[in-house]
C-alpha cells in the first residue's frame, strides 16, 4: 500500500508509513512546467498548478494523466476529496473551481469579490476558503452553492482554513486569528497577534499553532495565548507539529524546533536562504524548502543531512513512501532515496492560461510545449 504524507483539513500530518529520503536523493523523474505555482499529492496522483492557470496531473511515477486550462491565475494548494479537485483562482476575479479528479471536467465555479490565494479545506460536504475580499466562504461541495459568508477582515486573507471538530480556524490577514462556527460562520473568538497573519494554522489536540512575526500557541476553545516565540523576521508558513515539537521556518532563514507545551527553543538551524514553505517532518528528518534549495535536517539537532538544488520552493511538500514531491522554480521533482535506480526527465509542459470549456481537458504529451 502506498502511504501518502501531506496536509489534511487540520493542517496536521499523516505520519503512517511514509519514510522519505534520508540520504542524498536520486531524481526519479522531473517535469519542467513554466510558471509553476503549487504541487500537491492526493490519492496517488500529483497535481501541479500554474500562475498561467493550467492544471497538470501525473501519476506518482511521473506519467501524464490530463491537463486543463482553468484560466489565470491559480494559487494555493488544491484539495482533492471524493473524486473532486477544489482550486482557488486569483485573476482576473476570485473563484473557487471544482473539477473531476479523473478527467479534469468542470463541476462548478463560485465567484468571490477578490482573489483566492487560500487553499480550500473540504470537510463533511462543505468547502471552506478565505479570499482577498476579507471573507471566509462555506460552499456546498457538490454544487458550489453558498452556505454562508463571514467577513473577518478588511485585509487580504492569505491563510488557509483548518477545520477541527466543527470549528474553522484561519488567519485574518491583519493581526488576528479567527475561530468560526463551521455550521453558521458565527465567530467564536478572535485572538490578536503582533503582526499580519499570513500563516495557516496547525491544530493539534486543543492547541492552535500559527505564525506572524512570532510563533503562537493558542487555546483552541478560547483563543487564549499559551506561549509566544519571537523570530527575527516572521513566520508566513504553517508550523509542523510532531511528537511534542513545533517546527517553524522563519523568513530570517532559520528553522526552529520548539517545545509544543511551553514554547522553549530546543534547537535552531540557520540555513541562510529565505524560508517561505511549510516544513514537513517524516521519521527523523525535517524537510524544508528555501528560495534556492530543498533541505533535509535532523529532527534531533537540525544538522543538515542533505541539500538539493531546486530553485525557489514556496509551497508545501508531499511524501509517498520514500519519495518526496516538491516544486522548485519551473520544475516539479520526485526525489527518492539513493537505493532508487533510474532517472526520468520530461520536457517542458507550459500552459497558455486561456479561458476554457470542459472540452478543453486533454491528455497531453509531456515532451510537447503546447
Amino acid at each position: 500500500m502506498r502511504r501518502v504524507r501531506m496536509y489534511n483539513s487540520t493542517h496536521r500530518f499523516d505520519m503512517e508509513g511514509a519514510t522519505g529520503p534520508t540520504a542524498s536523493p536520486n531524481v526519479r523523474w522531473t517535469h519542467e512546467i513554466q510558471r509553476l505555482s503549487d504541487v500537491a499529492v492526493w490519492d496517488g496522483q500529483v497535481y501541479c498548478t500554474t500562475e498561467a492557470g493550467s492544471v497538470f496531473v501525473f501519476t506518482l511515477d511521473g506519467d501524464p494523466q490530463w491537463r486543463l486550462e482553468v484560466g489565470p491565475r491559480l494559487d494555493g494548494n488544491p484539495a482533492v476529496v471524493d473524486g473532486t479537485v477544489y482550486l482557488g483562482r486569483v485573476h482576473p476575479r476570485g473563484e473557487v473551481v471544482a473539477l473531476d479528479a479523473a478527467t479534469g471536467s468542470e463541476h462548478w465555479r463560485f465567484e468571490t469579490d477578490d482573489g483566492v490565494h487560500s487553499s480550500p479545506a473540504v470537510v463533511d460536504g462543505t468547502v471552506y476558503v478565505g479570499s482577498f475580499d476579507g471573507n471566509v466562504y462555506a460552499l456546498n461541495a457538490a454544487d458550489g452553492a453558498e452556505r454562508w459568508t463571514t467577513s473577518v477582515s478588511s485585509y487580504e486573507i492569505w491563510s488557509s482554513p483548518a477545520v477541527v471538530n466543527g470549528t474553522i480556524y484561519i488567519g485574518g490577514g491583519s493581526d488576528y486569528v479567527h475561530a468560526l462556527d463551521g455550521q453558521t460562520g458565527e465567530e467564536r473568538w478572535r485572538a490578536e497577534t503582533g503582526g499580519d497573519v499570513m500563516s495557516s494554522p496547525t491544530v493539534v489536540d486543543d492547541t492552535v499553532f500559527i505564525g506572524d512575526g512570532s510563533v503562537y500557541a493558542l487555546d483552541a476553545a478560547s483563543g487564549t495565548e499559551r506561549w509566544t516565540f519571537e523570530t527575527d523576521d516572521g513566520v508566513s508558513s504553517s508550523p509542523a507539529v510532531v511528537d511534542g515539537t513545533v517546527y517553524a521556518a522563519g523568513g530570517d532563514g532559520s528553522v526552529y524546533a520548539l517545545d509544543a507545551t511551553i514554547g522553549t527553543e530546543q534547537w535552531s538551524r540557520e540555513i541562510g536562504d529565505a524560508l517561505y514553505a511549510s516544513p514537513m517532518v517524516v521519521g527523523g528528518t525535517v524537510y524544508v524548502g528555501s528560495n534556492e534549495h530543498l533541505y533535509a535536517l535532523s529532527v534531533e539537532c537540525g544538522e543538515t543531512q542533505w541539500r538539493f538544488d531546486t530553485g525557489p520552493v514556496t509551497d508545501s511538500l508531499a511524501v509517498v513512501d520514500d519519495t518526496i514531491y516538491v516544486g522548485g522554480g519551473n520544475d516539479v521533482y520526485a526525489l527518492a532515496g539513493p537505493s532508487t535506480t533510474g532517472t526520468e526527465a520530461y520536457g517542458t509542459t507550459s500552459g497558455t492560461g486561456t479561458n476554457h470549456t470542459t472540452s478543453d481537458t486533454e491528455v497531453f504529451d509531456p515532451t510537447s510545449d503546447s
